[in-house]
C-alpha cells in the first residue's frame, strides 16, 4: 500500500501533471535527477530532496502503486477516489495579469510567455576591457609607461562602467501556472534552430533585485537570465508589494531577499 504525503507530491516533485504518460514521466525523472543530484546541486537539502524524487519515481512507474497513490492523492484533496485528482485550473485561462507587470508579457490559453533577458557589460566596460588588453600587450612588448597609464584608465572605466550591465533579451520564457510547467525556447545558434528547454518549477523564485538604489522584480531560476516583472522603481514597499502579488500569482514562492 503506497500512502500519500502532501509536503513530497510525486507529481509536483517530478513536475508532471496527474494524467502524464509514463515516456513523460521518465523524461520530468531524468531532468530532475541531473538538477537535483548532490554531486551538481549545492543545496544544504540536495540529499534529501534526490532520494524523494528517486521514490516518486518509483512510484509512478508501476502501474499498480501509481493507481493506490492517485486514490490517496485524491481523496486527501477531496476528489472523487475512482480518478486521479486533475488540478482544477489545469484548462482555463490564466488570471488577469496584475497592472504593474512589464508589457511584454503575454496570455495564451492558460500559459503566460515573459521575455528572459540576460545582462551583459556595457559596450564602453567592453571597449574598456580591451584598451586594457591591448595596452598591457604593447606595455610587454615595448617596455613604455604611456601604456600602462592606458592599462590603468581602461581598468578604471572598466570597473566603473562594468556596475551598469545592459540587458539582452535573449528568449521567451512559458509559465504555466496551474500545470506547475516552465520552459523557454530561444534559437541554436549552432543548428539555427529554435530550441526549447524545460526548467523545474521548484527552481523558480520571485526575487527583488537591487541595484544603485532602484529595485526590480523578477522571476530567477532559470539557467540562463531572468524574466523581469516590474520596471526600476525606488520605492521598495511598491517593489515588496508587486513580489507578494506576483508570488499569488505565479504560484511561487519569495526569495528571502523580498
Amino acid at each position: 500500500m503506497v500512502f500519500y504525503e502532501p509536503d513530497k507530491d510525486a507529481y509536483v516533485l517530478l513536475g508532471v501533471r496527474a494524467f502524464a504518460t509514463q515516456e513523460e514521466i521518465e523524461a520530468a525523472f531524468r531532468r530532475s535527477v541531473l538538477s537535483a543530484h548532490p554531486d551538481k546541486s549545492k543545496a544544504p537539502d540536495a540529499a534529501e530532496k534526490f532520494r524523494a524524487i528517486l521514490a516518486a519515481a518509483e512510484i509512478l512507474r508501476d502501474p499498480v502503486s501509481r493507481k493506490d497513490y492517485d486514490r490517496g492523492r485524491a481523496l486527501h484533496h477531496g476528489a472523487s477516489a475512482k480518478t486521479p485528482m486533475k488540478p482544477a485550473t489545469a484548462s482555463t485561462p490564466a488570471a488577469v495579469p496584475p497592472p504593474w507587470l512589464d508589457s511584454e508579457v503575454r496570455i495564451v490559453h492558460d500559459s503566460i510567455i515573459f521575455p528572459l533577458v540576460v545582462e551583459r557589460p556595457s559596450f564602453v566596460a567592453e571597449l574598456a576591457a580591451l584598451l586594457s588588453f591591448l595596452s598591457l600587450a604593447a606595455a610587454a612588448l615595448t617596455s613604455d609607461l604611456t601604456f600602462v597609464l592606458l592599462a590603468v584608465i581602461g581598468y578604471a572605466v572598466n570597473r566603473v562602467h562594468a556596475r551598469e550591465p545592459r540587458t539582452v533579451r535573449s528568449a521567451w520564457a512559458k509559465v504555466v501556472p496551474a500545470m506547475r510547467v516552465a520552459e523557454y525556447s530561444t534559437i541554436d545558434p549552432r543548428a539555427g534552430l529554435l530550441v526549447r528547454y524545460q526548467v523545474p518549477f521548484g527552481a523558480l523564485t520571485i526575487a527583488i533585485i537591487e541595484r544603485k538604489a532602484r529595485y526590480r522584480v523578477e522571476i530567477r531560476g532559470f539557467p540562463k537570465g531572468a524574466v523581469p516583472l516590474l520596471k526600476p522603481t525606488r520605492d521598495l514597499e511598491h517593489a515588496r508589494r508587486c513580489a507578494r502579488d506576483a508570488s499569488a500569482w505565479l504560484g511561487m514562492p519569495l526569495a528571502r531577499a523580498a
